[in-house]
């Protein structure tokens, strides 16, 4: 009888380990705060383009106002091969809606924010993007230089 009572332990805990042992497919993915990852590329006006890899995107609702809108934060950017730092940049005040569950973006006019002021030569016209099953794309002329961005939302693993 003794002999039976431990097997069954044995059993009852090689079940526990078993059942409790997490493999890759025992994590979901928790998007990242809306951020994204993704390539920044510049037309340089003379036919080339400076391209960034790894850029990193975040956008912030603002669903209080009326229109909505969200703050769209670059950070780490450089805008040519030349330019001697990165920075980081905020578009404030973009509008937004949403259309088929989609984010539909868009702006005109707008100045932009870096190293603590505003950067009126490099006002954003014609910003246009989506965000749209985990990614998004953006298109705008930031003073008088073309860029798109194209990124992937950034995901973290939390086990189940």
């Amino acid at each position: 009888m003794k002999l039976i009572k431990m097997m069954m332990c044995v059993a009852c805990a090689i079940s526990l380990a078993v059942a409790c042992d997490k493999s890759d497919n025992d994590y979901i993915l928790i998007p990242v705060d809306n951020t994204f990852s993704g390539e920044l590329s510049v037309d340089q006006t003379d036919g080339t383009f400076f391209r960034q890899q790894d850029v990193e995107l975040r956008y912030e609702m603002n669903i209080d106002d009326v229109p909505l809108t969200m703050d769209i934060y670059m950070y780490r950017v450089q805008f040519a091969e030349a330019m001697p730092v990165k920075l980081d940049m905020t578009i404030p005040g973009v509008d937004f809606s949403y259309e088929g569950g989609a984010i539909e973006i868009e702006g005109e006019g707008i100045v932009p924010l870096a190293m603590g002021g505003e950067f009126p030569a490099y006002t954003i016209t014609g910003l246009r993007g989506k965000i749209e099953n985990g990614r998004m794309t953006l298109s705008m002329t930031c003073g008088k230089y073309p860029l798109t961005y194209t990124g992937t939302a950034m995901y973290d693993y939390d086990a189940e």
